[in-house]
């Protein structure tokens, strides 16, 4: 399986705080674990929102979506409840 971080993903981030990046590097790595090693990830509330388009939960307020295809993770957007709404309505 290849991993991506795509530039989008990127500019999210970026205006995170340090704290909250942190567990979402950590959730990501969780969910890096569970491709590689089928052990199903606890907590992260991994579900399918549109098509090959899934999310995982970080926190209350931190999500992380990403595309999936056969050998391919896209992560795409962190953020908000909103940020991810909004971020859908422009596919």
């Amino acid at each position: 399986m290849q991993y991506e971080e795509k530039p989008g993903f990127f500019r999210s981030i970026k205006r995170i705080p340090k704290d909250r990046k942190v567990k979402i590097k950590e959730a990501i790595h969780r969910l890096v674990i569970f491709f590689e090693t089928g052990q199903r990830p606890v907590g992260l509330g991994l579900r399918q929102i549109r098509n090959d388009y899934w999310e995982i939960r970080v926190t209350i307020k931190d999500r992380v979506v990403f595309r999936l295809s056969k050998d391919k993770v896209e992560f795409l957007l962190a953020g908000s409840h909103d940020d991810i709404k909004n971020f859908l309505k422009n596919l």
